[in-house]
């Protein structure tokens, strides 16, 4: 089967998941950037593929796959080692099961922080912001507890949960960067960027071959 066509646009954090674990897997892939700006997303074009016009898709030959995390279980599937997802069904399950909570529960708030700070609408929307740091803190406090007593989110080994956090934490670190006049924003910060738990776990992602290609390019 032909390489797999991966859309994506840059900063899109489910992009940056799937890139990761491209590379993780050593998966031969042709990477086509879309234009954000452009609104290369919602051509024709690419709707063929995705008619809800988000990112990130593959294409596998005659198959097209949408949603990351749909993406992350066709990889394992196809290219089952290095395991994402574990070899037993009790690792498959916690993996899924963070998957899931990480959806869920603090998602949502990373995308409200987000959206608030990159509109600029941090003082309009300021009771919102709150909300959605101190949910985010809350949730960061509990990942913090686990990486401190072992290696990644599942222990010893990378995992589909691990390459799904982190492009979610690098996207939140990226909005608290921007807002220097919110004293909340730049507090968590302060705490994500001293917690030794979360320098040592975001290193051994970094140490994925070729990680550099994944990070978003006009972050650089």
């Amino acid at each position: 089967m032909n390489a797999i066509d991966i859309y994506w646009i840059s900063g899109s954090p489910p992009s940056w998941r799937v890139l990761l674990a491209l590379e993780y897997k050593n998966v031969d892939y042709h990477s086509c950037l879309l234009s954000a700006a452009a609104k290369e997303h919602k051509q024709d074009a690419f709707l063929k593929l995705n008619p809800r016009g988000q990112v990130p898709v593959i294409q596998h030959g005659n198959i097209v796959v949408r949603e990351s995390m749909a993406i992350l279980h066709y990889l394992e599937q196809q290219f089952p080692e290095p395991s994402l997802f574990g070899g037993t069904i009790e690792e498959s399950t916690s993996t899924w099961q963070w998957l899931m909570d990480f959806e869920g529960n603090l998602r949502p708030h990373l995308s409200s922080i987000a959206s608030i700070v990159f509109r600029h609408n941090t003082i309009e929307k300021a009771a919102e912001l709150f909300t959605a740091l101190e949910a985010t803190q809350k949730e960061l406090a509990a990942l913090e507890n686990v990486l401190q007593q072992r290696e990644m989110i599942l222990g010893k080994r990378l995992s589909a949960a691990d390459i799904t956090l982190y492009p979610g934490l690098q996207w939140l670190k990226r909005a608290l960067g921007q807002a220097l006049d919110n004293t909340a924003c730049q507090q968590l910060l302060k705490e994500i960027e001293k917690s030794t738990a979360f320098d040592r776990w975001q290193s051994v992602i970094r140490s994925i071959d070729h990680y550099e290609k994944t990070v978003p390019p006009h972050w650089n």
